[in-house]
């Protein structure tokens, strides 16, 4: 028996309510269900939701110019625009695959179809490809799970307790 069903099972116990188990039993299906089912959120709010906890973490790219010569660098913030082109820099690939993982592997948000268009179109295969990339990453890299977590941990933050 996990812990919240546990806590809540007592309390219903201890204030007398009939059918506590039934409702302890409701309550940690709802408890244990994906984030996106436990509150009625359209796909767009958890994309934008995904997005502010992903570009607080990784919020600018570099991009390199060079005018007369003179090689210049530029720091731009990561917009939702960035990620629909077809860029490869490393950090908007990285950002996108991100979210893409987020919102297939933890959320299970929408088709991966939908996931895809979201980022200029892009095919399922795309998807599938960021969700198995990431996943790799988090097996063997310590701090970029940690950051994982931390995006993860504030989205499911953000999806369960705004109103």
């Amino acid at each position: 028996m996990s812990q919240i069903f546990e806590v809540v099972l007592s309390n219903l116990s201890r204030h007398g309510i009939e059918n506590c188990l039934e409702i302890a039993n409701e309550i940690e299906v709802e408890m244990s269900s994906p984030i996106s089912t436990r509150k009625r959120y359209s796909f767009e709010e958890v994309v934008e939701v995904v997005f502010k906890a992903t570009t607080k973490h990784f919020p600018t790219y570099i991009e390199y110019t060079v005018f007369n010569g003179v090689k210049y660098t530029n720091v731009i913030p990561i917009t939702m625009d960035a990620l629909k082109t077809k860029s490869r820099k490393r950090e908007l690939v990285e950002v996108r695959q991100i979210m893409m993982h987020i919102l297939t592997a933890k959320l299970d948000a929408a088709t991966l179809k939908s996931i895809g268009g979201i980022f200029g179109n892009r095919d399922h295969s795309t998807v599938i490809h960021a969700r198995d990339t990431i996943d790799g990453l988090l097996d063997v890299g310590k701090d970029f799970k940690r950051s994982y977590d931390a995006i993860y941990n504030e989205v499911k933050w953000q999806l369960s307790y705004e109103n």
